[in-house]
């Protein structure tokens, strides 16, 4: 069963293609295990050939090969042209042999950077709601397994076919040329052995893989923790208190590697102990026929080799099993993320349910899908997954080409949310968000490739100020006339000019280096390098200074006429310049109007000004 349910996995992987190279692999790896046969046939006919008789029954043809080939030469020449043969033999079956090892870890690395690169699209694809209902912790832990699935099954699996091919055309061929009865037996022998062991530590096998992958998944979050939060874990002198729980990961990781690293080392010992008591049991068999143990040596040499062979493939057969079975609990994890996330990998005809992009649709009028007029928000309803009370409700709303709009509100009251249904990060459970008469959720990657966005906490890499400007765009495509231009908009290319290296200046992770203002600044002008239509600021002034906050504040309202303007309001001060505020609160628009009509007017409005 855990054969035939890995490969039933990895024939569903594959596409009409892979399938054709799996069975042409499948081929090759049978021709190389006929060559592996071939060769231990020519070597002891080069033996027997040597000692000037060709020996009796069926393995006098090799030396009659050699005999034919070289006949005409004695002595140390008759070795060296024999040996040329003998030679050219064994390159041909190594090189045989490699090339079909090669082919078929490119096989199997190409379908795994398919795979892993179709769920990275997938989670990337993923609506912001349901990806961060996930976390970051899951799509990161599914795609490392994406590699630990195929090293530890898919790999397996197929080098698991290899020592097959090679154990079955080994044991036929010895029947051939030796006694079938001493081969059948020496061949239940060893595939009893290999069964029982397989069968006792199964339940072993599948409650360590499980264990491995549980601890690679917490010591993930161990260290992510003690160094993400490396001040706060300092302050509290929390370090030991970190350092006992990664070190008892660390601990249960490694107790459950040796112990799959010991189940490796058994099936290669008891393997070899069988061979030694068949060679033994040979041996009193002919001994038992009469025939005398001096004519069957050559016999007991072939089985003896032939036998180190077969033991061989079958320790790796045995262990290609024992991996994967430890796999199991990652192949079953991978699988059904695949169908969730990827199932196009299954099925090209199939979706994934969670996509977030759309642009397939056909615009619903002649024009553009520039944003030239107004955006509309029409009985606009979103609920969460899992959530009884929308966080929107029956929203509408108008933004102006050009305004600057501001969204403010209690906590909790659904701002954040409202902006990112009007950026068509969410899809609306009824209701629409339409620009100049378009549905943007129709055209998703045409409607945020015009949108720009700056967070509370901008997201900062550790690399160049170029980098961090211009995130994710290849290093041909970057025009570094435009990078500082952004810098100039947003106000901070003075610390590129200050700086020797430039726009090459490298930032720590999360812009250690950097001011909270200077971080802002960059967010910004990484959203204005976009040359985008709308600019959305998520609270983006709540963690600044008064002073900063005030720059700030000046650099957005400064960039609205030229584009849209769109502001979640923490602190209120930051959008008395704006055109129209819309304050929500329980997921619907409590109020409307400009600063100074919302401060003569609105009593809620004014608590949240802290003017009583």
């Amino acid at each position: 069963m855990l054969y035939l349910s890995t490969f039933r996995d990895l024939w569903r992987l594959l596409d009409r293609r892979g399938r054709a190279i799996a069975v042409l692999l499948v081929a090759m790896l049978s021709i190389s295990s006929a060559f592996e046969i071939v060769s231990m046939f020519f070597l002891f006919g080069y033996l027997n050939a040597l000692s000037g008789d060709a020996g009796d029954g069926r393995l006098s043809l090799f030396s009659e090969i050699y005999f034919r080939s070289a006949g005409s030469f004695e002595g140390a020449a008759f070795a060296l042209v024999a040996g040329v043969l003998l030679i050219a033999i064994f390159c041909l079956k190594n090189f045989l042999g490699l090339i079909s090892s090669f082919a078929m870890l490119r096989f199997a690395m190409k379908r795994y950077e398919r795979v892993a690169r179709e769920l990275f699209d997938g989670y990337q694809s993923m609506p912001i709601d349901a990806l961060r209902s996930r976390g970051t912790h899951e799509p990161i832990q599914i795609l490392n397994s994406v590699l630990v699935v195929f090293r530890g099954a898919f790999l397996p699996l197929l080098q698991a076919c290899a020592e097959l091919n090679v154990i079955i055309a080994m044991l036929l061929t010895l029947m051939l040329m030796v006694d079938p009865l001493i081969v059948i037996g020496g061949g239940v022998l060893l595939g009893f052995a290999a069964a029982l062991f397989l069968r006792s530590t199964q339940r072993l096998s599948l409650a360590l893989g499980k264990r491995m992958r549980v601890a690679q998944m917490n010591l993930m979050s161990v260290m992510n923790e003690a160094l993400r939060g490396i001040i706060d874990v300092r302050l509290s002198g929390n370090q030991r208190m970190m350092s006992d729980r990664f070190g008892g990961v660390a601990a249960d990781f490694g107790l459950a590697d040796r112990r799959v690293r010991g189940l490796e080392m058994i099936p290669r010992a008891m393997n070899e102990l069988v061979l030694a008591g068949g060679i033994g049991a040979a041996a009193v068999w002919f001994s038992m026929r009469g025939t005398g143990l001096a004519s069957s040596l050559p016999t007991l040499a072939v089985l003896g080799f032939a036998g180190l062979r077969i033991t061989a493939a079958m320790s790796r057969l045995t262990q290609e099993a024992q991996k994967m079975r430890q796999s199991v609990d990652a192949r079953e994890h991978l699988m059904h993320a695949i169908e969730e996330v990827a199932p196009s990998l299954l099925d090209p005809s199939r979706r994934s349910p969670t996509a977030g992009y759309d642009d397939r649709a056909p615009l619903e009028r002649d024009g553009s899908f520039d944003f030239h007029e107004k955006i509309t928000l029409s009985d606009v309803t979103f609920r969460y997954p899992g959530t009884p009370k929308p966080a929107i409700e029956r929203i509408s709303l108008t933004i102006p080409n050009g305004s600057f709009v501001a969204f403010c509100g209690p906590s909790g009251g659904g701002k954040s949310t409202l902006a990112l249904l009007v950026m068509g990060m969410l899809r609306p459970e009824s209701g629409q968000v339409r620009c100049d008469g378009w549905d943007v959720n129709s055209h998703d990657r045409k409607w945020h490739s015009q949108i720009g966005y700056v967070d509370q906490m901008p997201f900062i890499p550790p690399r160049s100020l170029r980098e961090n400007v211009t995130l994710g765009l290849a290093a041909d495509k970057i025009h570094d006339d435009e990078v500082w231009q952004a810098l100039d908009l947003a106000a901070i290319a003075d610390i590129a000019r200050r700086h020797p290296d430039g726009l090459d200046m490298k930032i720590g992770e999360d812009g250690f280096t950097l001011s909270g203002g200077q971080r802002q600044r960059i967010a910004i002008a990484r959203a204005l390098y976009r040359k985008p239509s709308v600019l959305v600021f998520d609270e983006a002034t709540a963690a600044l200074d008064v002073s900063t906050e005030r720059e700030i504040t000046r650099a957005m309202a400064n960039l609205r006429g030229d584009r849209t303007v769109i502001a979640i309001a923490h602190r209120l001060s930051t959008i008395e310049d704006a055109d129209m505020i819309f304050m929500i609160d329980e997921g619907q628009v409590a109020a409307s109007g400009t600063y100074g009509e919302l401060m003569a007017q609105e009593e809620g409005f004014r608590t949240l000004a802290g003017v009583k």
